[in-house]
């Protein structure tokens, strides 16, 4: 931080807390447009797909009350080359998640408990735009190599934590 102001630690707190917050309300509200402004164009790409998916379902996940309880770093890549820059954020919140269905306004599925999260940053200058949220609840066996590529290649993403949200009462996608 000393040589690169950008690697303050009480803003790079900042950061995140802020990014965490107002990404919970775009998400609520399913503004794409939004995340935009604050996430790297290949994050926001992947957010936007997921809202789609949301709204072609007639579903809200409506995020109440978030509140981080712990944030650490968990990794800091400091490049010579600024735009080489990451680092990760482990966090720890709670909130009043809400999946809906907006056609009937019921809730499909409700959790209150507290979640862990790894929140992936990286530099644009002299900003740091959210890069990725990976769930700590994925399962690591689930990875394909295979369909992460094939994903990829069709310009879609491989999320082994996302099926809940399309399907809350009906098991997991290709379980």
């Amino acid at each position: 931080a000393k040589l690169d102001p950008a690697w303050d630690e009480a803003q790079l707190r900042q950061t995140v807390s802020d990014t965490f917050m107002k990404y919970q309300a775009d998400w609520t509200a399913l503004n794409y447009e939004s995340v935009k402004a604050y996430a790297t164009p290949q994050y926001a790409y992947h957010a936007s797909l997921m809202m789609a998916a949301l709204k072609q379902l007639g579903r809200v996940n409506n995020v109440k009350n978030p509140k981080i309880v712990r944030l650490e770093f968990a990794a800091v890549q400091d490049h010579e080359d600024n735009s080489q820059d990451s680092f990760t954020a482990y966090i720890d919140a709670t909130a009043d998640d809400q999946l809906i269905d907006a056609r009937t306004n019921s809730v499909l599925f409700r959790d209150t408990n507290s979640f862990s999260e790894y929140w992936v940053f990286k530099r644009d200058g002299t900003k740091w735009l959210l890069d990725s949220i990976k769930q700590l609840t994925a399962d690591a066996n689930s990875m394909s190599a295979s369909v992460q590529a094939f994903a990829a290649q069709q310009n879609l993403f491989y999320s082994p934590d996302w099926g809940w949200l399309l399907l809350p009462k009906m098991g997991d996608i290709f379980s």
